[in-house]
């Protein structure tokens, strides 16, 4: 570490290019640390540390760029470490060395107010647009409502079911005929038949057993039979 000095300013591109800001440093860090941690990565010719940031100085841009992706990022001593390449905070502007934290929350600071702008103009002109499409949609019911009709006829027909003889029809007012006579074709029980049986899910009662079997199906969707083929 003795032959290690402490030039980070120079302004040379190719020496920018291989220097890396180190921020968000612990205070209790100490140089010899810093250049512990980052002569992993290739040889280190300069380091320079300050309260909380430091500046390494590597012989090659490669070794600086392996640096920067190896530990951006990497939690020491309970800091999270913020590492780039020197070279790219300040090339917007002349110069190297510490100056180029500076220069980093100039350029953001210059750029901030044209992204609001950007931001900002186009809710101006979706206004109309969105006038527009509401002039255009207003007409599209008076269109469509009519299809809306036939549908009633290609749905799934109900289903209904006469729980004292299993009568099953698919018109409405068949079954209310139906129902509204007293029904006379009540299959007789089997001998140790129950006269009701109750569904042991809700407790309803059905007089057959057919009834309760349906019940299952269709109202908690248990299926307890399947219907023989010919």
């Amino acid at each position: 570490m003795a032959q290690i000095g402490y030039d980070t300013n120079s302004r040379d591109p190719a020496k920018q290019k291989s220097r890396v800001f180190v921020g968000g440093l612990s205070t209790n860090v100490t140089r010899d640390m810093i250049i512990e941690l980052f002569a992993s990565y290739g040889k280190i010719t300069g380091a320079t540390l300050f309260k909380g940031f430091a500046f390494v100085q590597y012989s090659t841009s490669d070794e600086a760029e392996l640096a920067t992706f190896a530990l951006n990022g990497y939690t020491w001593h309970k800091n999270m470490l913020e590492v780039k390449v020197a070279y790219e905070s300040g090339k917007s502007k002349g110069g190297a060395g510490d100056g180029g934290v500076k220069r980093v929350k100039r350029d953001q600071g210059a750029g901030a107010p044209e992204k609001r702008q950007k931001f900002n103009d186009p809710p101006r002109e979706s206004a109309p647009i969105a006038q527009n499409r509401h002039t255009s949609v207003e007409p599209t019911p008076a269109v469509s409502a009519p299809s809306s009709t036939p549908s009633k006829d290609t749905g799934t027909p109900d289903t209904f079911l006469c729980g004292g003889c299993a009568y099953v029809t698919h018109v409405f007012e068949a079954f209310v005929d139906h129902r509204s006579e007293s029904c006379t074709r009540k299959p007789p029980k089997h001998e140790g038949e129950p006269e009701v049986f109750r569904c042991f899910t809700c407790s309803n009662a059905f007089d057959t057993s057919w009834e309760l079997l349906y019940h299952l199906r269709v109202s908690h969707e248990i299926t307890m039979y399947k219907v023989a083929k010919a």
